[in-house]
């Protein structure tokens, strides 16, 4: 299993992207929600971490003028997962968009009651077992963590309860036999909220 825990950004961080791929190898960029960055500002941050650190994006919220420049972005970020929010207006063209272009697009589903906008085939349902966690999903594929500890809002830091299920789940992610794993928090703190998660999973000091 190919396990990463990281974060929603590193834009408070001290030091900035540098020094948030000395301490993690995966990252959700989230600005881009509100404004998708140009490929050459993927490629400057792409050059400043290392050759196995893992981008994550989170589509815009509004449909681009033109919906290439999702891919062109993604492909110069070298990123893998597209995270598209269940309240997208563009949200079904969005999905398709990054699957045509070999992309894993995950639909955010934070905040949704159960049978509400379900996800669609061939996309990966976000998910938030730090709380209230439901059955696993089917095995093989990936799994996508995106930890907030509540439905709407962002907690200023996890519990120790709220930390243990969510690595526990992630470990049980492992053992189904899903091929990856990824845990992105969300928390005011969540820097430390993913070094916590990281800790209790031991593997500390791999990224």
């Amino acid at each position: 299993m190919d396990l990463r825990v990281g974060c929603g950004g590193w834009w408070d961080l001290a030091g900035g992207l540098p020094a948030y791929a000395r301490r993690f190898n995966f990252v959700e960029v989230n600005t881009s929600y509100y404004r998708l960055p140009l490929p050459a500002t993927a490629r400057k941050w792409r050059r400043t971490v290392p050759g196995d650190f893992e981008f994550s994006v989170k589509l815009p919220r509004e449909r681009p003028r033109d919906p290439a420049a999702v891919p062109a972005f993604l492909e110069a970020l070298g990123a893998r997962y597209g995270v598209v929010h269940a309240s997208s207006p563009w949200r079904d063209e969005a999905l398709a968009l990054l699957e045509a272009h070999g992309y894993v697009p995950v639909l955010e589903a934070r905040g949704r009651r159960e049978g509400e906008t379900p996800c669609p085939a061939g996309a990966l349902p976000s998910l938030d077992h730090s709380a209230s966690p439901p059955p696993p999903s089917p095995s093989g594929g990936d799994a996508y963590l995106r930890v907030f500890g509540t439905e709407h809002g962002i907690l200023d830091h996890l519990s120790s309860g709220m930390v243990y299920r969510t690595a526990t789940w992630a470990r049980k992610y492992g053992t189904a036999g899903r091929e990856r794993v990824r845990v992105v928090t969300h928390t005011v703190q969540m820097y430390e909220d993913a070094e916590r998660i990281r800790r209790l999973l031991g593997e500390a000091g791999d990224g």
